[in-house]
């Protein structure tokens, strides 16, 4: 699981952080000058990612899930 959050010590920095779920151990956690630069830190790590809106139907595949209505990551409903 990842995520990037404000910085509770300096509201102008943000934190890039990936976590072990099962352990809920970070993974890394990382203190970014700009929020560009934390979501390129989440971006580098290669992954098979699934955003929470998502998740439930396995991830996207570019509207192709086959379920309908399901695809709330790109707006489509999906006949």
């Amino acid at each position: 699981m990842g995520g990037i959050s404000k910085n509770p010590q300096n509201p102008l920095e943000f934190i890039a952080y990936i976590m072990n779920h099962l352990e809920g151990q970070y993974v890394t956690y990382h203190v970014c000058s700009s929020l560009n630069e934390a979501l390129s830190m989440i971006n580098r790590v290669e992954r098979d990612w699934k955003f929470e809106s998502t998740s439930v139907c396995g991830g996207c595949k570019d509207g192709e899930c086959g379920k309908e209505g399901s695809c709330k990551k790109l707006g489509a409903v999906i006949p």
